[in-house]
């Protein structure tokens, strides 16, 4: 009987897919050949992709389009960024069809051809390196955040990683970290006893941050492995490293243990302390609060809010903090100490932006006012849109001041400029046409012989 093309898709539409699956493999054992054929015809496109997308990463590198920086000088090296920048098109679109292998293939792709290259630029401002790190980034989160990457991509990943190591570019320049991804990759693919024995050998081997990565890699192997007796023992070894003792941290909270959370939070404290860490002491008394909010324990969140609005980087985060636990008798109170710290303290060079973002929340405009006016007129202008509708007479009779005295010290095209956008933006006040324009009457008289001021300001 002879079948043609026709027949041959009738019975397929018949065929569930586990059907045409197991018709396929049993007929793979009997014709070899059918194998080789059927592999490269599936296979072909895929590695066409794969080619055409490699050579246009290396085309980023030997034809990049004119980029100018900041300074306004070409840059091959911006150049070949921004080009660079554009292969990462659709790469999350591959990792949402869940295509890992694609998506992979074409982040080791830009790190390989990175690390080829990179040498013979001279890349000063890192805009090539940070392409690079992305790549890399977008790699360790594919490699530690997506549970469904088969098997085989990470074989392949490691392998390529491998070989990437014998690049000396990646030691000679911060590229990124390959050997971290390509550590994580042999923990996986290796037994939990080979993976635990690779990264004792690293742990002994390295020191530093990267020692801390591979101290918390094998806190979380262990974990995985249901190994909690031995994850206990390696934490209590190494309790005295910051980033060991947050972990234990979140597996109290998790369990819900509060004091025993307390206690390892002051732990921390004493041990930043005794560093003379300031950075790990307020992240651990951040932590401290946080637990103190959540158990609603007023006089200590007072307590350590206020010591952190002091003390801590960032005292728009804490005070909110401080007027909800407050009681509202001793507020006045408190507030005031808050401001009178803020008066005396030198720290943050600009710490009267503190006060400004707190006169504004509390709707302190006269305290705003007065501290503003005595600003520049650029400042005044940056706050105008909180008091133009408050105080907007006043504020005009500020700027004619000031720009009076500004124009008396100008003596550039740059600064007759700026006075003119000056002028042009306080002819939007109420009475703002007329002030403008018995201004520009005196400029005419009083500097009648700064032609190019004259120029700047005509038609304003």
């Amino acid at each position: 009987m002879r079948y043609n093309r026709k027949s041959l898709q009738s019975l397929l539409d018949t065929l569930s897919l586990e059907e045409l699956k197991k018709h396929i493999l049993s007929y793979s054992e009997k014709e070899e050949r059918f194998i080789e054929s059927f592999i490269n015809e599936i296979s072909e496109p895929e590695a066409k992709s794969y080619k055409e997308y490699l050579e246009k990463v290396k085309h980023c590198f030997t034809e990049p389009l004119r980029c100018y920086n900041h300074r306004g000088y070409y840059s091959e090296e911006l150049s070949i960024a921004q080009m660079l920048a554009k292969c990462f098109v659709g790469i999350n679109d591959y990792l949402r069809e869940s295509k890992y292998r694609d998506a992979v293939r074409k982040l080791l792709a830009i790190v390989e051809t990175t690390g080829d290259l990179y040498e013979n630029y001279i890349d000063v401002e890192g805009y090539i390196a940070a392409e690079c790190h992305k790549a890399i980034n977008l790699l360790k989160d594919i490699f530690k955040n997506e549970k469904n990457c088969p098997h085989e991509v990470k074989t392949e990943a490691h392998k390529r990683l491998e070989n990437l190591m014998h690049n000396s570019c990646y030691e000679d320049f911060d590229l990124g970290d390959p050997e971290n991804i390509l550590l994580f990759l042999s923990v996986q693919l290796a037994s939990i006893e080979d993976g635990l024995k690779l990264l004792d050998e690293r742990i002994v081997s390295s020191e530093g941050w990267k020692k801390t990565e591979h101290i918390l890699s094998k806190t979380n192997l262990l974990k995985e492995a249901g190994m909690y007796n031995e994850l206990d023992d390696f934490i209590e070894k190494n309790i005295d490293i910051h980033e060991v003792r947050k972990y234990k941290l979140g597996m109290l909270i998790d369990e819900g243990k509060v004091d025993e959370t307390i206690e390892y939070i002051q732990g921390g404290l004493k041990l930043a302390e005794q560093e003379h860490s300031k950075k790990n002491e307020i992240e651990w008394k951040d932590l401290l609060l946080d637990v103190y909010m959540e158990q609603n324990r007023v006089p200590n969140i007072l307590e350590l809010s206020e010591d952190l609005f002091y003390n801590g980087y960032d005292p728009k985060r804490y005070f909110p903090v401080l007027k909800r636990y407050t009681p509202e008798k001793e507020w006045n109170k408190t507030f005031r100490r808050l401001l009178k710290s803020l008066d005396e303290s030198g720290r943050h060079g600009g710490i009267n932006s503190i006060k400004v973002w707190i006169f504004i929340r509390e709707k302190m405009w006269h305290d705003l006012m007065e501290m503003v006016i005595k600003e520049d007129i650029e400042t005044i202008f940056k706050y105008e849109k909180v008091l133009k509708q408050h105080y907007a007479e006043k504020l005009l009779e500020i700027l004619i001041v000031k720009i009076k005295d500004y124009v008396s010290k100008s003596k550039s095209i740059t600064e007759y400029r700026y006075t003119a956008k000056v002028l042009e933006k306080m002819r939007s006040y109420p009475q703002g046409d007329k002030a403008v324009d018995d201004l520009i009457i005196e400029f005419h008289i009083r500097y009648a012989k700064q032609k190019e001021l004259l120029e700047m300001i005509k038609g304003i």
